[in-house]
């Protein structure tokens, strides 16, 4: 979220600029991440990777590569700075009084997320909204502020 808050405020000082020529991705690029949002965002919450300190899953996640790791090798390096840009994005939007400085003043990520509201699975509430209330969640999901999350998350 922190890399995609960095490419939110660049776009923020220059909204003419094509969030491609932003994050230095080709057409067939953007076009996977778009196309690929609801795998990523699974992916990202399943493996719990969405708020991991490792410095080593950070940069598997935004430094620059022929891929992101953690997705396939069609995948643009950088991807997970994409979907931290959608998330930024929808919490500015949700939070139209908000001051460019106060945007990029929100360093607590848990908050700006679930101020965001960021859905990508906005279809599949019901299926995964019946799998959390009855406990029947994935396997990496093992704590109750973890079934929490995902439930506040998908609704």
């Amino acid at each position: 979220i922190y890399h995609g808050q960095l490419a939110w405020f660049v776009a923020a000082m220059y909204p003419d600029l094509e969030e491609q020529l932003i994050l230095g991705f080709t057409d067939d690029q953007m076009k996977w991440c778009t196309n690929n949002e609801k795998q990523m965002w699974t992916h990202l919450v399943e493996e719990k990777l969405l708020f991991s300190s490792d410095p080593m899953n950070i940069r598997k996640l935004v430094e620059d590569a022929p891929y992101t790791r953690f997705y396939t090798s069609e995948s643009p390096g950088q991807a997970a700075v994409w979907q931290g840009l959608q998330i930024v994005r929808a919490f500015a939007e949700r939070n139209p009084g908000l001051s460019v400085h106060q945007v990029m003043a929100q360093r607590d990520y848990q908050e700006l997320l679930r101020l965001s509201r960021y859905n990508p699975l906005a279809g599949l509430n019901n299926i995964y909204c019946k799998k959390i209330a009855g406990k029947s969640v994935s396997p990496n999901v093992k704590s109750h502020n973890e079934v929490t999350f995902l439930f506040f998350y998908l609704i």
